[in-house]
């Protein structure tokens, strides 16, 4: 049976179209750059049935922008079973009851200002809001993974980020930034090396450099799941932080690792969302990675160097942009010595397209 992931042209951001299914069913992960517009209302024209689901891993804008910008314009048409978003009223954990078509209802339907235009958007289209749990938050245990969920008869889901901690983290910062605009912009720069003045590159060396967090509390809020179908399993990750991912694929892996058809490397490939430990713990052979490398020069080498090293025995890497930052590695000599593969668009640049 169809599996199909397609890496989504966003920029720096994600925006993941999953096709599954006879008939072909959807899932949307993020929406990308405002620019992403277009291919999602493309993909949107194709699709006769409702979407299974959407989810917004998190508030960043290189997630977001690209289906709020959908989702404010009247003349677009988007319809799904379920939208994942957790919104600042999720954060504080509020159970959220959307009933059916508040089409012309006002944005302060949601009660005191949330200022956060996708939660006034998801209530305006009258779209179904994390339904699955009854309107409570997206969110797992502490410890562990969540559930697993039956989204449609041949297909599961299982949560791995975020929890209650890294929610309740985001608060104090999305308060913040509700009294200086409507969208929390959820960047926090990070020091990347410039490939370009780093000197002879040593792969070996880059996977040793110590690791250190994500701090960006945006990024800790990030849904991450496991995608069950027809034995295939993949983890989409979103921006999500390592000792989270940790946590939940911990006691999956019970002493051993978890399996895994694809892994979608979290955060762009940020040296500070992908540590050795993380890597132990499963067993995959393609890592797929979205950014166009604007920014903040995604994916970092120390990132990659990583995977190559700590990755497995058989490491494709998946890129969907050929920037400076992503042909770095398809180096001949680099490829044979390390036993890594490189796969770049086959057509447009930010489409990719992997089908297991």
């Amino acid at each position: 049976m169809t599996l199909k992931v397609e890496l989504l042209p966003a920029k720096e951001g994600d925006s993941i179209w999953i096709t599954y299914g006879d008939p072909s069913k959807h899932i949307l992960i993020d929406g990308g750059r405002s620019s992403t517009a277009d291919t999602l209302k493309e993909k949107l024209s194709q699709t006769d049935n409702p979407m299974e689901l959407v989810v917004v891993t998190h508030v960043d804008r290189d997630h977001i922008e690209g289906l709020l910008k959908i989702l404010q314009d009247n003349r677009s048409n988007i319809a799904c079973k379920d939208f994942w978003f957790n919104s600042y009223e999720h954060l504080n954990n509020t159970q959220l009851i959307i009933e059916a078509n508040y089409e012309n209802a006002p944005p302060e339907i949601m009660g005191p200002r949330q200022g956060e235009e996708l939660s006034d958007a998801i209530v305006l289209r009258g779209l179904p809001w994390n339904k699955i749990v009854l309107g409570k938050p997206i969110e797992c245990p502490t410890k562990g993974p969540g559930d697993k969920i039956k989204l449609s008869d041949d297909l599961s889901l299982q949560l791995i980020s975020p929890d209650r901690d890294k929610l309740e983290a985001l608060i104090p910062k999305w308060k913040k930034e509700c009294r200086r605009a409507n969208i929390l912009p959820g960047f926090v720069p990070l020091e990347h090396p410039d490939t370009e003045v780093m000197g002879p590159i040593s792969i070996d060396n880059l996977a040793e450099e110590p690791f250190e967090d994500d701090e960006s509390l945006a990024n800790g809020t990030s849904i991450a799941f496991l995608l069950e179908h027809d034995n295939k399993r993949i983890l989409f990750a979103g921006d999500a932080h390592v000792d989270k991912l940790i946590a939940a694929l911990d006691p999956l892996a019970n002493g051993g690792k978890v399996k895994l058809n694809a892994f979608k490397v979290p955060h762009h490939g940020s040296r500070h969302n992908i540590s050795k430990e993380l890597l132990a713990l499963i067993d995959c052979d393609n890592y797929l990675i979205s950014t166009n490398g604007s920014y903040f020069n995604h994916p970092d080498p120390v990132a990659i160097s990583r995977i190559i090293k700590y990755g497995g025995d058989n490491v494709n890497l998946w890129f969907n942009y050929k920037s400076p930052e992503t042909l770095l590695w398809d180096t001949d000599s680099w490829k044979q010595d390390h036993g890594y593969h490189t796969h770049y668009p086959p057509d447009t640049d930010g489409v990719l397209p992997l089908e297991l």
